[in-house]
């Protein structure tokens, strides 16, 4: 089975990765592609694409290092840190006050060898197995998003963390700028997989981008696939306050130009301490996003979390009901 996953972030990387890598590491006929967000502004990524003029390589990153079987002392490596002051804005999270070397190792691949042969030779580096990492997009661009009251914030890092505009304030549409056609290789891919997965991951700031680049709509409603949404678990602050989950599918139905084969959602509600330790972690986290009213048989509901800690997904859960669809 052919599988291409959609999205960015640590959401992804963590609820889904794991599990399909289990499988292939045991033998299973499964090959994955996976497609990152490609438009980060913040932090390390932010700065290397700003003073390198490169794509941000921050998601990417991930991706490769969840199918990579080089060696973990290696690995460790890439994950050091290198403090450095980024830039005027002060961040509480020392993450971003910091260069991740295997970002300046990317950076450095694509600004000798181009994108394409860039990630391919990071593919070898990495010794990556089982999977293909696909930049959506090969040139530089930046999502933006209209507010209900007309005005437009740029740049994912101001939709992701908001600085300088009402939190509360309802997204109307976002959109990208400079225009971009996708990757070919990811529209080749999207219609030659058997399924497509998109999320679990914040909306706009990190999965909507994936689908906003020139071609992408025209091979969703082209494919065959089954295109399975997994929405998170909560609700974000200046993304989907008040949200239910069939608010999260439309609003990713808008951008893909069709409807979604299945909608796998967490139907488990965790004690209000267990919630309010995650907040405290996680604070741009607001409430358990859940099913209001009807929902048709595409939606999926199914206990997706940990057992215990932060209310986040168990990949071995999520992949084990992603199976059952198809």
């Amino acid at each position: 089975m052919k599988v291409l996953c959609l999205g960015g972030g640590g959401a992804l990387p963590n609820a889904v990765f794991p599990a399909l890598r289990a499988r292939i590491d045991a033998g299973d006929d499964l090959e994955v592609f996976t497609s990152p967000s490609m438009m980060d502004s913040g932090g390390s990524t932010g700065v290397l694409r700003k003073t390198e003029g490169v794509l941000p390589p921050g998601d990417i990153r991930r991706h490769l290092l969840a199918f990579s079987t080089a060696p973990d002392h290696f690995r460790k490596i890439l994950g050091t840190r290198i403090n450095v002051e980024l830039s005027e804005r002060k961040e509480a999270d020392a993450r971003h006050n910091a260069h991740n070397v295997f970002n300046m190792i990317l950076v450095a691949y694509e600004k000798q060898f181009g994108v394409e042969e860039g990630y391919r030779l990071a593919h070898e580096l990495m010794q990556v197995k089982g999977a293909t990492c696909i930049p959506p997009v090969l040139k530089p661009t930046h999502i933006h998003a209209e507010l209900e009251d007309g005005s437009i914030i740029h740049t994912e890092d101001e939709i992701d963390r908001p600085t300088s505009h009402d939190v509360n304030a309802k997204i109307k549409r976002v959109f990208i700028d400079p225009h971009v056609d996708a990757n070919p290789k990811l529209l080749e891919a999207i219609n030659n997989v058997d399924m497509i997965i998109i999320g679990p991951g914040d909306l706009y700031s990190t999965l909507v981008q994936t689908l906003l680049a020139g071609g992408v709509k025209e091979a969703m409603i082209e494919t065959s696939a089954k295109i399975v949404l997994i929405t998170p678990s909560t609700t974000k602050l200046g993304e989907t306050i008040g949200f239910s989950v069939q608010d999260y599918a439309t609003e990713i139905e808008s951008y893909l130009g069709r409807k979604l084969s299945f909608i796998l959602w967490n139907s488990e509600i965790p004690d209000e301490a267990r919630h309010k330790a995650y907040q405290e972690d996680e604070p741009t986290a607001r409430d358990m996003m859940v099913i209001r009213g009807d929902a048709d048989e595409r939606f999926i509901g199914a206990d997706l979390l940990w057992a215990e800690g932060p209310t986040e997904y168990d990949p071995e859960k999520v992949v084990n009901a992603l199976m059952a669809l198809v």
